[in-house]
């Protein structure tokens, strides 16, 4: 079965909301955002499309309910690719949430599927996102209304990611790997010593 590809329009993209190390996003129409990813861009028109589309496969896969509603969509010449999510009302998880039960409860839970991705030899999620590597959250998990937890990248560290990117990749990986892993665990025991 082919897939079918759907397109972005130019005109919907509205004003620049963030930029960060890895993604440029917009508003976009009236209830959505558009993200551009830096990292995708730099694998090429024809090798950025494909990628995205695998990791956020691979992201919904291991993660399922918590990733927040995400489509790959492309320029109509096809030169780009973004990715397409409502526009949420939240913040990042900070360990003051994970005193709401219903909130650690799902934090395990994500956690029990990272570490079940990590099993399989896939490549890890970026849970902790650039802010979460600088203060004390981590940054791609947000807590939204109705006590929900929801991943709002799928950014992988890809290190099968083609030259030059790889090397990017392997060096962030190096650094931030440790950072986000450390601050999980750091996350869980303070619930644990309550």
């Amino acid at each position: 079965m082919k897939k079918i590809v759907e397109y972005y329009e130019k005109n919907k993209k509205g004003k620049l909301l963030s930029c960060g190390s890895e993604h440029i996003v917009y508003n976009y129409d009236i209830d959505k955002v558009i993200k551009f990813s830096i990292i995708h861009f730099f694998y090429g028109k024809q090798r950025g499309y494909p990628w995205a589309c695998e990791e956020l496969n691979l992201t919904k896969k291991y993660f399922g309910k918590y990733v927040l509603d995400t489509k790959i969509v492309r320029s109509k010449d096809q030169k780009y690719h973004a990715q397409l999510q409502p526009k949420i009302v939240g913040h990042p998880l900070v360990p003051q949430d994970l005193d709401n039960k219903i909130l650690y409860n799902q934090f395990r839970e994500i956690i029990n599927c990272y570490n079940n991705m990590c099993k399989n030899s896939c490549p890890e999620l970026d849970l902790i996102g650039q802010s979460g590597v600088f203060t004390n959250c981590i940054s791609n998990i947000f807590v939204v209304e109705q006590k929900k937890l929801v991943i709002i990248d799928s950014t992988l560290f890809n290190t099968k990611a083609p030259y030059p990117i790889r090397l990017l990749l392997l060096f962030l990986r190096k650094i931030v790997l440790p950072i986000q892993n450390r601050k999980i665990q750091e996350f869980l025991n303070l619930h644990n010593k309550k």
